[in-house]
């Protein structure tokens, strides 16, 4: 049992890796916490990843508590979009609507700046993949939301090839959905079972829970992972946002070690700053290291 949960505890923490940021974010002092700040908002704009991140002309302005940037990228179509608004009130447009109030009740408080991210992946022959980043703000500096999509948005881009490496570890396009393959079904790697469908991995900050769901079809394929970040740092926030859904069609693919590797895969891609990069990567190696031992 505690092997079982010292796992548990270690993969939870990969998904909660913490973040730097160029952006300053020093707290509010007690005399600017109803501080206005400039923020743009009701504006879009569309374009594809060849194209540089651009100002939006049509924005408006006016001076709120919180700005909230969103950026969407798809990797398979080569469209983005980002898109700024605010979040003071009813004007919130939440990724996750069903914690809308979690989010402006946190950051009205002890917290200036929220960033969520969304890396859906789905396996299949063309591999398309998806980011989704929602940013909240309360800082001493206007407009820090459009200050962070456009500072965030030329590294994705340049380090996108990161992520080609995940489906290989956990999708065979030669195998046939009526062809039994073992799936584990407990934690520890020791138990499996024969599956006429997919193995299933679910890892929450402190839960996991592994075994082979029958009735899913290939569309369900794929990895969806949700990275709740605070700073400073709030572990109740990380806790109720950071999450990780596996399905996939390799025996045995709901294993530790893969299930490793491609969080530090999507960490290193999520948590990317221009300079943070290497280090990040280099970190995330380590932790491989250390845990492979720990996960097979």
């Amino acid at each position: 049992m505690y092997m079982k949960n010292k796992v548990v505890y270690i993969l939870s923490f990969l998904v909660s890796f913490q973040w730097k940021s160029n952006q300053s974010y020093e707290m509010l002092p007690d005399s600017l916490l109803n501080r206005k700040q400039i923020c743009q908002f009701h504006c879009t704009r569309n374009q594809t990843m060849s194209d540089n991140f651009q100002s939006i002309s049509h924005c408006q302005k006016g001076h709120f508590k919180i700005c909230e940037g969103y950026l969407g990228i798809d990797f398979h179509t080569k469209l983005v979009s980002y898109s700024f608004t605010i979040a003071d009130g009813n004007n919130s447009s939440t990724i996750r609507t069903d914690l809308t109030k979690d989010y402006l009740s946190y950051i009205e408080t002890d917290i200036t700046a929220i960033r969520f991210r969304q890396l859906i992946m789905k396996f299949s022959k063309k591999n398309p993949y998806r980011l989704n980043i929602h940013y909240y703000c309360r800082t001493q500096i206007d407009d820090c939301a459009y200050q962070e999509i456009e500072n965030i948005y030329p590294v994705y881009i340049a380090n996108q090839n990161m992520l080609k490496h995940i489906q290989p570890i956990f999708y065979d396009e030669s195998r046939s959905s009526k062809t039994k393959i073992p799936c584990f079904n407990d934690i520890s790697n020791e138990l499996t079972s024969l599956c006429s469908g997919y193995c299933t991995l679910t890892l929450g900050l402190h839960t996991m829970t592994k075994g082979c769901n029958e009735n899913l079809t290939e569309d369900y394929l794929g990895i969806n992972m949700s990275l709740g970040l605070s700073y400073p740092n709030n572990e109740k926030f990380t806790a109720q946002v950071s999450a990780l859904t596996l399905i996939c069609n390799k025996p045995k693919c709901n294993n530790n070690a893969s299930i490793t590797k491609v969080i530090a895969i999507a960490n290193a891609f999520l948590t990317a700053q221009s300079n943070g990069i290497r280090l990040k990567i280099i970190i995330h190696r380590i932790f491989l290291i250390l845990l492979f031992s720990l996960c097979n």
